[in-house]
């Protein structure tokens, strides 16, 4: 019980950041949107997850595409769903569950054709401005996140697209909001758009470059903006370009055939996440200095049978997440680009998941707390230390209550009697397992027994003296 003090204890300091990954299932009635727990050792389903969808009865088949979070206005959790077309909000709770937030599902304009028509959904980079590729009615519909969550329209909202740029897929922003870049699905080009600086209103379309291949799919800019890659359906090419304010200049060695056929990537620092959808692979590619690709050490990973072709990175690069069919796959990132993947990792849930988004915790980690000082028998209260406003459940021997929060000092003391050969245990929450998913443990020690334990201490440290004496 000792070392299991010890061991806890010192992982207390050891589980690097939590993370939450959230992702939309279809093909998985009921199952709809799951949220993970990401941590070095943490690597689960939410307890209230799966999140179901207020989706009619006879509504058996839910398609959906891409998930975004936010923090300001915030937190919040947007979603978007096809047949009909929908957007939904949540607001992301403190352990990461979410709340669905009222008047949610937002119906998006009719889709005159009854097939899939929302592909894309994506947050320009200073304003709290949200904007929904609409590939069937040929235009983008651009929301302002208000601070209760909601989402109002803008007056010219949507934007149409047509004919310079039908079916828009892939939408991206350049570093500083003044450009939006867009990949078409029936051109087979790039086009971009201007954006007012106050409202994100989209303005003066044209048409920049051609992609071979059959239909765009996805775009991406590099974070200083000066590089942007775009992919087709079902090939295996990597399309890079030089920007220039909107200017597209292909790269030279371009297109990159990196053996995956990639839809939709995601870039974040010199990292290029790769996944494949009929070819079942994964991978990181690092980004070079002038704009060239190539993979990591150890990438690409073959994943037999699962398709990967969603991915996302965590705020800080050091994780990232691939989703697609059955399994999510979690992996710790170094500086380098090599990928480990996190215990636990994957996780398999029914169903082909995509629209996956990592947020990171909201306000502090519970993986992080502590007790402090160390409860002793006879105590009237104990007291908890770590991140400010951070949720946790307390387990006194078999009861679990909660949930608790540290206030903004990081601190917390609880009104709790410590007994001898009492057990305590921080939690992130009540049902996690004992033996692994425990924050941290106490054993309180009888007095004789806390005695004994620091008599061992005292002899084990006179040895070790002992055996440095000099020998003459």
């Amino acid at each position: 019980m000792k070392g299991l003090f010890l061991i806890s204890l010192l992982s207390a300091f050891c589980f690097g950041q939590t993370d939450y990954g959230y992702m939309i299932g279809f093909h998985t009635a009921p199952r709809d949107l799951s949220a993970l727990v990401i941590n070095s050792v943490n690597y689960r389903e939410l307890p209230d997850s799966p999140y179901p969808f207020q989706a009619s009865a006879d509504d058996v088949f839910l398609s959906f595409t891409n998930t975004v979070a936010t923090r300001e206005p915030g937190p919040f959790l947007y979603a978007t769903r096809q047949d009909p077309d929908q957007i939904y909000g949540y607001r992301r709770l403190l352990d990461g569950q979410l709340e669905p937030l009222p008047d949610f599902p937002l119906d998006l304009q009719a889709n005159p054709y009854n097939t899939f028509g929302t592909v894309w959904l994506v947050k320009h980079p200073q304003l709290p401005v949200l904007y929904t590729c609409n590939v069937v009615q040929n235009n983008i519909s651009i929301f302002r996140i208000q601070e209760d969550g909601s989402l109002l329209e803008l007056e010219d909202s949507p934007f149409t697209v047509y004919p310079e740029a039908p079916s828009p897929q892939g939408l991206a922003f350049s570093p500083d909001g003044r450009y939006a870049f867009l990949n078409t699905f029936e051109i087979n080009g790039l086009a971009s758009m201007t954006v007012e600086p106050e409202t994100g209103m989209l303005g003066d379309l044209r048409r920049e470059a051609t992609l071979g291949g059959n239909r765009g799919r996805g775009v991406v800019l590099t974070p200083d903006g000066r590089y942007l890659y775009a992919t087709v359906r079902n090939g295996l090419d990597i399309y890079g370009f030089r920007v220039d304010d909107r200017n597209l200049t292909p790269l030279d060695g371009f297109p990159w055939n990196s053996g995956i056929d990639t839809v939709w990537l995601q870039v974040q620092g010199r990292f290029m996440a790769i996944g494949g959808d009929i070819i079942r692979k994964l991978g990181i590619a690092l980004i070079g200095e002038n704009g060239e690709l190539s993979f990591a050490e150890g990438s690409p990973i073959e994943l037999y049978g699962h398709q990967m072709y969603y991915s996302a990175f965590s705020p800080r690069n050091d994780r990232v997440i691939f989703g697609g069919n059955s399994l999510i796959h979690s992996f710790d990132l170094d500086n380098e680009g090599r990928i480990t993947p996190v215990a636990k990792s994957p996780i398999s849930l029914d169903g082909i998941y995509s629209g996956v988004s990592i947020a990171p915790e909201i306000t502090g980690d519970p993986f992080h707390l502590r007790f402090s000082p160390h409860p002793e028998p006879g105590d009237q209260e104990i007291r908890i230390e770590g991140d400010p406003n951070t949720p946790f459940y307390l387990q006194n021997g078999d009861h679990c209550s909660g949930p608790y929060v540290t206030g903004a000092d990081g601190f917390l003391t609880l009104p709790v009697p410590v007994h001898t050969d009492q057990q305590l245990q921080l939690k992130a929450y009540c049902d996690e397992v004992y033996s692994a998913d425990v924050v941290q443990t106490v054993p309180i020690l009888s007095q004789w027994g806390l005695l004994a334990f620091i008599f061992t201490i005292v002899l084990s440290s006179l040895y070790f003296l002992r055996k440095k004496e000099p020998t003459i």
